[in-house]
């Protein structure tokens, strides 16, 4: 699945992104004082537009075979 890149980025029990992107993020977020929403794209729902997901942030997208 793509939202399951443990440890960089994936979803915690409480549906709570988190890894290393989500750290980059929140570091970024706290040095431009600014909360950005996120999305981690969900191989069962396709690529998350984030146009439509009002998203600011895509914290992983990777294009594998």
């Amino acid at each position: 699945m793509w939202d399951d890149y443990a440890p960089i980025s994936f979803y915690d029990e409480a549906g709570l992104a988190q890894g290393y992107m989500a750290e980059y993020i929140h570091l970024l977020e706290s040095q431009i004082n600014f909360k950005f929403k996120q999305v981690l794209p969900n191989v069962a729902d396709g690529i998350s537009n984030p146009l439509t997901t009002n998203a600011d942030v895509v914290s992983l997208l990777a294009d594998t075979p």
